[in-house]
């Protein structure tokens, strides 16, 4: 039985001090310390702000050894990405480092693919199909959705009904490649199709549409001609 993982509601500004934090510490041990301090404000209680420490912890500097990569990527191209975009490099990570919250912006992306609104109660049924139907599953999702509903890609309508919110465009070449990148990784998928990689289930709080110059300037990727379509594969 898979462990579940993110469990905790996430403010998009602790995300964002996390990595404000990671820019100026590189010691494991001060940059607990002084997110903890900084959570003090947030989260009164003790085991609540510890547990929502050690995700934030587990998002961005205590991960796998194969997704470094991808983080020191990230990291880099924290200080060159702004305003709205500055949510997909928090997105890349918990996707990348928690199967759970790729599984379950996946099920809200796919549901709010041809409309936009859903249910909690659908996403969570999703959900049980991969997971199992566990109370600890179900508190993520909950979770999970109250986080995203915090980011302002969702919005809460009462009942247990959310809509979709315009999706966020993503304008920086490098931050797309980066997330295509991580997607290929995390998926464990050979190459991705220039249709479907302009319609990524997991990024639905995002525009990103790809076009050839977009890899013009980088050797990471592999296209081949594939039918009316395009494979983009890592070299």
């Amino acid at each position: 039985m898979r462990t579940v993982g993110l469990d905790r509601f996430l403010k998009g500004q602790w995300l964002d001090k996390t990595l404000e934090i990671m820019n100026t510490e590189s010691d494991v041990s001060k940059i607990r310390k002084t997110l903890e301090q900084y959570l003090k404000q947030e989260i009164p209680g003790d085991i609540t702000r510890r547990k929502a420490r050690d995700k934030l912890m587990g998002i961005w500097i205590n991960i796998p050894e194969e997704y470094e990569g991808i983080q020191s990527e990230a990291l880099k191209l924290s200080n060159k990405v702004y305003g709205q975009e500055r949510l997909l490099l928090h997105w890349i990570m918990m996707s990348a480092v928690y199967p759970i919250f790729r599984d379950i912006a996946k099920a809200v992306g796919t549901i709010t693919d041809f409309q936009d609104d859903f249910t909690l109660s659908l996403v969570q049924k999703r959900i049980y199909e991969i997971w199992g139907e566990r109370s600890t599953v179900k508190y993520a999702v909950h979770k999970n959705i109250s986080s995203m509903v915090d980011w302002e890609v969702i919005e809460r309508k009462g009942n247990g009904r959310y809509n979709k919110k315009p999706p966020i465009k993503i304008e920086n070449a490098s931050l797309k490649l980066l997330f295509l990148k991580a997607y290929i990784l995390t998926n464990n998928r050979d190459y991705i199709g220039f249709i479907e990689a302009n319609n990524v289930k997991t990024a639905f709080p995002f525009e990103i549409q790809y076009n050839m110059e977009d890899f013009a300037s980088t050797d990471e990727f592999v296209l081949v001609k594939m039918g009316s379509d395009v494979a983009i594969s890592l070299a």
